[in-house]
């Protein structure tokens, strides 16, 4: 996965979920959370995304048989999360940054979800 260090410049630390990290901006309005975890019970991407009940008024949501990505709006803020399912875990982004920077961040939020692996 590609996190682009420019950008995102504090670790954070260990997620308290599954295997993974946080990191934060250099002024800590924005942060990204990279994690995998296990899918033992083998939900499907939809499946797993009704288990985690996302708000009413999601902005954005794509589901796949391989992946879903989901999107809104909280604090002034964007939201945006994509898992990739492979196997026995489920890969996911987490992002938040500044709604009035959305143009701005478009790009970084793209990159960093291209280069999100399955594996």
């Amino acid at each position: 996965m590609d996190i682009p260090t420019s950008v995102f410049t504090n670790d954070a630390g260990q997620t308290e979920i599954g295997y993974g990290r946080r990191f934060l901006s250099s002024d800590q309005r924005a942060n990204l959370t990279v994690q995998s975890v296990p899918n033992n019970t083998g939900d499907t991407p939809a499946a797993f995304l009704a288990k985690k009940k996302p708000p009413s008024g999601v902005v954005y949501k794509r589901v796949t048989p391989r992946f879903f990505a989901v999107s809104s709006f909280r604090n002034h803020k964007i939201w945006y999360d994509r898992c990739n399912f492979s196997g026995h875990y489920i890969n996911c982004v987490l992002l938040n940054y500044p709604a009035v920077e959305k143009r701005q961040w478009d790009d970084v939020v793209t990159r960093i979800s291209n280069s999100l692996s399955a594996r």
